[in-house]
């Protein structure tokens, strides 16, 4: 139950999500699969949300699943509610069920930059071990793209868990009822010492009800972990691709604004000449400190197809601009 079609005539893209009355604003249009090209037609679910279906099963060799109705509603949360909320850190758009050609997948949500980096949403509900979340990630960024993944239903693991934490500092996920978004939040380790006092490690989980008027503070801060894991991973993708650059060249690469120039030129340890330096009035990576931050923060690099990969984009970007 993709949100996403072609014309069958002209080829255009269509994602239903941007119209506000699709029946009868797409009426007259014939559609198919942009992959295996069957006939796709535009239908509307028991809660509202407009689709597109397949005439019969996809024939495309794009690894895909059968889409249920709660992950269609966990896609359209993350994208047109939560993901809204990081434009404080960069203005970008976002694309639903995007294909990433070189490792035959089609991503959940893609978030696309000037320099050709690519951020993925990945909502998984359905059972999974780490290992394949580990090998799918290992696939993403092989194209150059960094994958995030939101758990929940039978995904939402505590194996899966600590993976996603142990990744990325924090799991993400959602919660269900009646195939919609109920909820939202995430989870994180905590130490504590026990009876003993020896030195412990759990994990808490956050959530934030959609119905309830929960405090402000909660929401902001899951805002502020994910703004944050997107800033670090910029920093150290636009290194390992352009090397040395400047917070000008930063900021139009990565569609950042004034929140996330103030994070390249002094949060992180500009001003105090540790991750970056500034040379002639540019901020400019100070490698001897920067390197050894990427491997404490287990920042995988990039290989030189992902580096080839990642600059294709930014040209292909360049020459639409």
């Amino acid at each position: 139950m993709p949100f996403v079609a072609q014309n069958k005539i002209t080829g255009e893209r269509i994602d239903v999500t941007d119209f506000a009355n699709p029946r009868d604003e797409l009426d007259a249009l014939h559609f198919e699969c942009r992959f295996c090209k069957i006939p796709m037609f535009l239908r509307r679910s028991p809660r509202g949300t407009f689709h597109f279906f397949h005439q019969r099963s996809c024939a495309s060799d794009y690894q895909h699943h059968p889409e249920t109705p709660e992950h269609l509603a966990g896609k359209s949360f993350v994208a047109k509610v939560y993901l809204s909320k990081l434009n404080e850190y960069a203005s970008f758009n976002h694309l639903f069920e995007e294909p990433l050609h070189a490792v035959r997948r089609i991503a959940d949500i893609i978030i696309k930059f000037p320099m050709g980096w690519w951020v993925a949403h990945e909502i998984q509900l359905s059972s999974i071990t780490p290992e394949e979340l580990e090998e799918r990630t290992k696939d993403y960024l092989n194209d150059g793209v960094d994958v995030i993944w939101w758990l929940g239903k039978s995904a939402h693991t505590e194996i899966n868990r600590k993976w996603v934490i142990n990744k990325y500092g924090f799991a993400p996920c959602l919660y269900f009822a009646d195939e919609e978004v109920v909820a939202y939040g995430y989870s994180e380790k905590y130490f504590y010492k026990d009876e003993y006092g020896i030195d412990c490690e759990g994990i808490r989980i956050y959530r934030f009800n959609l119905n309830e008027n929960q405090e402000k503070p909660f929401e902001r801060q899951m805002i502020y972990i994910i703004g944050t894991w997107w800033v670090e991973l910029a920093f150290a993708r636009y290194y390992q691709v352009w090397k040395k650059g400047n917070n000008d060249r930063y900021k139009r690469a990565l569609f950042a604004n004034q929140s996330a120039i103030r994070s390249f030129a002094g949060r992180v340890g500009a001003g105090n000449n540790k991750r970056f330096l500034k040379e002639n009035d540019l901020w400019c990576v100070n490698e001897e400190e920067f390197l050894p931050f990427l491997k404490k923060q287990n920042i995988l690099p990039l290989n030189e197809v992902a580096i080839y990969s990642i600059k294709e984009k930014a040209v292909k970007y360049q020459s639409k601009s």
